[in-house]
């Protein structure tokens, strides 16, 4: 876990935009007046971070791979430590501050985005031809599933999801599709 300190020593970032961008590294941050130098030359002012696999940015210090929005918020000043860090909007590489939250892991579950290999749409709804009633909505409180019903029709099992979500406090996003934001496929 880095200090706010170190980190604003590292870099700098601007909170309307999610971008971060490398400052000009003291030479404590190095084990060689050769490093400091090779690094600073390279990457000071430089846009920080890369974008992985999963959508996520991520930004190397000292040598290890960091979420860029978990660095931003201990940047901010926020403890993190035992909490996650969501994307309100379900975009994973928008890194406004207004889109980041720390939130507990049942609290961040209540904010998922429709998975890509759901069939029905909708978060835990699924549909077994072979039944009466072949439309099973199942919903889970606190990480355990809790609640199975079986109805008729996909308009039933949707309107059972949604106010089982609203009861418990799910976020108004859970279970809807991220729209790109004017972020997401800007190169940074």
């Amino acid at each position: 876990m880095f200090s706010q300190s170190y980190l604003k020593q590292c870099f700098d970032y601007d909170p309307e935009t999610g971008v971060c961008t490398w400052k000009n590294r003291p030479r404590s941050h190095f084990k060689s007046d050769r490093w400091h130098n090779i690094w600073n030359k390279r990457f000071s002012g430089k846009v920080a971070g890369f974008h992985n696999a999963r959508g996520y940015y991520s930004i190397r210090l000292d040598n290890k791979k960091n979420y860029k929005h978990r660095l931003i918020c201990m940047w901010m000043g926020i403890d993190i430590d035992g909490m996650e860090v969501d994307h309100i909007n379900g975009d994973r590489s928008d890194n406004r501050w207004p889109n980041i939250r720390v939130v507990s892991k049942s609290e961040n579950l209540r904010n998922q985005r429709v998975r890509r290999n759901n069939k029905t749409g909708i978060l835990g709804v699924s549909y077994f031809a072979n039944l009466t009633k072949p439309w099973r909505v199942t919903f889970n409180k606190e990480c355990r599933k809790t609640s199975t019903y079986f109805v008729e029709t996909l308009f039933e099992a949707a309107c059972i999801r949604k106010s089982l979500e609203n009861k418990f406090g799910y976020h108004k996003n859970h279970g809807v599709k991220p729209a790109l934001s004017e972020y997401a496929n800007k190169k940074f």
